[in-house]
C-alpha cells in the first residue's frame, strides 16, 4: 500500500495519522511497532511502559526547559 493511499484511508475514516516507516519507506503496522517496543523494554529491564508515555515525558521536559510543544505536534 502506498503512503498516499494509507493516509487517504485514515483521513477518510477520521482517524489520526500516526505513522512509523520501514527503511524501505513503507509504513509499519501499529502492532509491529508495539511488539518491538515491548521487546526492547524487556531487554533493557524496564517495566511496562506505553509508547505514548514517552511523548508526555518529552513534552514535560520541553516545558520545564522553557520550550513550547506546538512545533512538535
Amino acid at each position: 500500500m502506498g503512503l498516499i493511499n494509507f493516509i487517504s484511508g485514515k483521513l477518510g475514516k477520521g482517524e489520526p495519522i500516526e505513522v512509523v516507516f520501514h527503511r524501505d519507506g513503507k509504513p509499519m503496522e501499529q502492532n509491529h511497532v508495539r511488539r518491538v517496543f515491548k521487546r526492547v523494554l524487556k531487554r533493557a529491564g524496564i517495566r511496562e511502559l506505553r509508547f505514548h508515555d514517552i511523548c508526555h515525558t518529552f513534552a514535560s521536559l520541553l516545558l520545564s526547559n522553557g520550550e513550547g510543544v506546538g512545533r512538535f505536534i
